[in-house]
C-alpha cells in the first residue's frame, strides 16, 4: 500500500522510517497481550463467551465483495467510499472501506464469511476506536481494561498490520506527511 505525502511524492507504508513511526504508534498505544486470558474465560463459562463474543470472530465483509466482483473504491468527489450499483451507478458515501464494504452486502445481500481472531490485545480506548473504525473487532470497558483488539492476523509485528499504517495515515504522521513523527 502507498500513500501521497504533502510534498506530493508517493511513498511505500513499508519504508524502515515509516516502519518506526508505526512502532512508536504501536508502543504508545497497544499495551500487552491478553490471548491467554481470553481464552482461558471463553473455555471456562458460556458468560464470558457472550461478552467476548465481539472479540471472537467478526463479518468478513471485505471478502464478500471481493469474491463476488463488487467494486467497492475510493472517490475524490466525495472523499469518501463508495460501491457501484448494479446499474453503474454510484452508491452513498461512506467513512471507511469497511463500511462501504457492509452497505454493498446489506444491498446485495451477500453471503459472506467469518473472520477469526487469532490473538487478543489490550490496547487504549483511542486506539480502539481507531481500529474499530476500521472494521476491526474491539470490545470497551472489559474488566479492568480500555479495549480489547481482536487481531486476525498473527506471524507479524503488529506495526505491519494494514491498519495500523492506514491509522498511522489518517493521522497524517507517516513520512512525509504534515504531523510526522
Amino acid at each position: 500500500m502507498s500513500y501521497i505525502g504533502t510534498d506530493g511524492v508517493r511513498r511505500s507504508y513499508n519504508t524502515s522510517e515509516n516502519q518506526q513511526i508505526c512502532r512508536k504508534l504501536v508502543e504508545r498505544e497497544v499495551v500487552h497481550c491478553v490471548s491467554v486470558l481470553v481464552s482461558e474465560l471463553v473455555g471456562k463459562d458460556d458468560r464470558w463467551l457472550d461478552e467476548l463474543s465481539d472479540v471472537i470472530d467478526i463479518p468478513d465483509w471485505e471478502a464478500a465483495c471481493e469474491n463476488n466482483d463488487i467494486n467497492v473504491y475510493y472517490s475524490d468527489a466525495c472523499e469518501a467510499y463508495m460501491f457501484e450499483m448494479v446499474d453503474g451507478s454510484e452508491s452513498e458515501c461512506y467513512n471507511t472501506y469497511y463500511e462501504a464494504c457492509k452497505a454493498a452486502v446489506e444491498h446485495f445481500n451477500l453471503d459472506h464469511d467469518y473472520k477469526e481472531a487469532l490473538e487478543h490485545w489490550a490496547v487504549s480506548k483511542w486506539f480502539g476506536e481507531q481500529l474499530q473504525k476500521h472494521g476491526e473487532m474491539v470490545i470497551f470497558d472489559f474488566l479492568d481494561f480500555n479495549a480489547i483488539w481482536g487481531r486476525t492476523t498473527s506471524g507479524q509485528a503488529i506495526l505491519l498490520d494494514n491498519v495500523v499504517s492506514e491509522i498511522a495515515e489518517e493521522m497524517e504522521i507517516l513520512e512525509g506527511m504534515r504531523n510526522s513523527w
